[in-house]
């Protein structure tokens, strides 16, 4: 926390993060990813200049996070882009387990590394 992204960061897959407080909001900033041409995760790709930043503020009520991402990449973006995103805190719900297995053959279209029967 508060610190500074060193000089010479290694790029890896999911890059450098650092955060900080800005009042109540927690902010993650994020360097040094890995060139993707292929978009892993959201599809979009990235080269070694991607920056992200994330911000995540609870409401005063306390009942809801208010989540913000926003990343640039000069390679692949003409300008950032931004998701904002509300999750509510609701323990009036319980939680449903799915009740039907894995089928391995689906599976295996989104991580080649899972064997099909």
């Amino acid at each position: 926390m508060n610190a500074a992204h060193p000089a010479k960061v290694q790029p890896s897959r999911q890059g450098h993060s650092v955060g900080r407080w800005e009042g109540g909001t927690l902010v993650i900033d994020t360097v040094g990813f890995e060139p993707d041409p292929s978009g892993l995760g959201m599809n979009v790709p990235s080269s070694t200049r991607k920056h992200t930043v994330e911000r995540l503020t609870l409401t005063e009520a306390r009942t809801r996070l208010r989540y913000e991402f926003t990343v640039e990449d000069p390679a692949y973006l003409t300008k950032p882009a931004t998701l904002v995103q509300q999750w509510d805190h609701r323990p009036d719900l319980d939680f449903s387990p799915r009740s039907e297995a894995c089928d391995d053959k689906v599976a295996a279209r989104y991580r080649p590394s899972v064997p099909t029967k």
